[in-house]
């Protein structure tokens, strides 16, 4: 890797505290530069009940973003065994809102903020881009007049229509319960006995025409969240009359392991760069 350009690296910064749970932490990279820098948010995935903030995609996804002048600050969420649906996503919307909030003080431009998450973060960033207006998923952590909503988003493989998830998830974990798929630990319960708890929790259920633009990246062999979940998204995009692309990677599996994301990471930084440096 490259040397990188100099920055500000916040590490352990604690966006939020929860009686009964842990600190809720991110870390924030900062370009050092005179003016203030639009910053994406990532979004880690894990199946919404493992991973971390700093793992490879951050730092492979930091690099070409703080070259252009843009913030990173990668988000640590509650676990789906700390707590269910909707409070992993309030956790997100909090970290947004303290970023703006403390835009001055860091050196960032509250009004252009993106989000990028691959997997399960790649719902929370479609959640991120359809979900600005919707009260009741906003939670109460870090209010602020400027809100939660954002410039652009991209999800990589990231599921959008969780009832028609697979429901066993992903042959690797090998699952025979339903009610230990990821979205149904998500959930709390299993997917198929909450029909209207499933469809409210999912992106394609919030799209409007004031949705952020977002680019979808998906794999034509994913097995864990098939590539019909970005299709569904693509097309209620469309229906609303918001702004969605969708790149197909033929033969990409769940995490890109079969193909070189090289391309893939490279299209996405342009198309978060192209709305937040305009």
């Amino acid at each position: 890797m490259s040397e990188w350009p100099p920055v500000h690296w916040h590490r352990d910064v604690c966006y939020a505290t929860i009686s009964g749970f842990r600190p809720l932490l991110l870390e924030l990279i900062i370009p050092r530069q005179e003016a203030p820098a639009p910053v994406v948010v990532y979004l880690h995935g894990g199946g919404f009940r493992g991973g971390s903030r700093r793992n490879a995609m951050m730092r492979e996804l930091a690099e070409p973003l703080v070259r252009q002048g843009i913030a990173l600050a990668s988000i640590q969420y509650r676990l789906s065994g700390e707590a269910q649906f909707p409070f992993p996503l309030h956790d997100v919307k909090a970290a947004v809102r303290l970023l703006k909030s403390n835009a001055a003080d860091l050196g960032l431009d509250p009004l252009r903020v993106g989000a990028f998450g691959d997997s399960a973060g790649g719902w929370f960033a479609s959640m991120l881009a359809t979900t600005a207006q919707v009260t009741d998923l906003a939670g109460g952590l870090n209010p602020t007049e400027l809100g939660d909503g954002i410039t652009a988003a991209v999800s990589w493989y990231g599921p959008t229509h969780l009832p028609s998830q697979p429901l066993l998830g992903p042959k690797s974990l090998c699952g025979t319960d339903p009610a230990r798929s990821p979205e149904s630990e998500f959930l709390g319960a299993v997917v198929a006995s909450v029909p209207d708890l499933a469809a409210y929790a999912s992106p394609v259920s919030h799209v409007s025409a004031d949705a952020a633009p977002i680019l979808l990246v998906h794999g034509t062999e994913d097995d864990g969240v098939p590539v019909e979940q970005s299709e569904r998204l693509r097309a209620a995009y469309r229906a609303a009359g918001a702004s969605a692309e969708l790149i197909t990677v033929e033969g990409g599996d769940h995490g890109f392991t079969t193909v070189d994301r090289t391309p893939l990471l490279r299209a996405s930084v342009d198309f978060l760069t192209s709305h937040l440096l305009r």
